[in-house]
C-alpha cells in the first residue's frame, strides 16, 4: 500500500484509503495486510474483450445499485428527491442521500446503463462476464460492501482516474521489482487512462 501511495504522489491518509475501499467495494481489488490485489472483476476490467461486461457486473457489485436496478429495471426512475428517499430507506445516511445519488448516477452512466436516458435503468447489451465463481463469493468483497454505505462517494471517490489506472497495472501479487516499477510507469503513462473504467468528466 506504501508503494501504490508513493506511485501515485499522495500519502496513505484518509483520501487515498477512501480510493481502494471503492475499488474494493465495486469488486476490483481485494485490500488485506497492507496489500492490494486485483481480484476476478479486476482482471476482467483490464481486458478489452469483457471490460464492457465487467463494469456492468461491478456496478451490480455494490448492493445499493443493485436494490435500485432490480426494483426499478422495468420502470422509470424516480426524481432526485424520490431517489435519495429510496436510498435512505435502502440504508444511506440523510446526510449522504445527495452524494450518494449523484456517485450512483455517475456510476450508472459510466457502466453503460444510461445508454436509453437517465431516467431509467437498462441491462447494457452486453454478453455476460465469464465469472468462475459469483460476484460477492469473496469475502473481503463482501466486507468491503459494508463500507460507507454504498455510496461509493467521499473526497477523490471512485471517479478519480489516476486511481483506475494504478488498479489496472497493479501485480497479482507480490512486490514490484525494479524491471516492473519501469514498466508499470510507462504503462500508465502511455494511455492507461484512456481505458479507465470509471472517467471522471465523461
Amino acid at each position: 500500500m506504501e508503494q501504490l501511495a508513493a506511485y501515485m504522489d499522495k500519502a496513505v491518509s484518509g483520501p487515498f484509503r477512501v480510493l481502494l475501499s471503492n475499488a474494493r467495494m465495486f469488486g476490483i481489488t481485494k485490500n488485506e495486510k497492507g496489500e492490494v490485489h486485483l481480484i476476478e472483476i479486476g482482471r476482467l476490467i483490464t481486458d478489452p474483450k469483457t471490460e464492457a461486461s465487467a463494469r456492468a457486473q461491478a456496478f451490480l457489485a455494490v448492493p445499493l445499485y443493485k436494490a435500485i436496478f432490480e426494483k426499478y429495471r422495468r420502470f422509470t426512475l424516480p426524481e432526485n428527491a424520490g431517489l435519495e428517499r429510496e436510498m435512505q430507506a435502502l440504508g444511506v445516511s440523510s446526510k449522504q442521500t445527495s452524494k450518494a445519488r449523484q456517485a450512483f448516477a455517475r456510476s450508472a452512466k459510466q457502466a453503460g446503463f444510461f445508454a436509453h436516458g437517465d431516467d431509467r435503468l437498462v441491462m447494457p447489451a452486453i454478453g455476460a462476464v465469464p465469472l468462475t465463481k459469483p460476484i460477492g463469493a469473496d469475502k473481503d468483497h463482501q466486507s468491503g460492501r459494508k463500507e460507507g454505505n454504498g455510496t461509493g462517494g467521499g473526497e477523490g471517490g471512485s471517479g478519480d482516474p489516476l486511481i483506475q489506472a494504478v488498479i489496472q497495472k497493479l501485480p497479482e501479487k507480490g512486490a514490484f521489482s525494479a524491471d516492473d516499477r519501469v514498466n508499470w510507469f510507462e504503462d500508465v503513462g502511455n494511455g492507461a487512462p484512456s481505458r479507465l473504467w470509471l472517467r471522471s468528466g465523461d
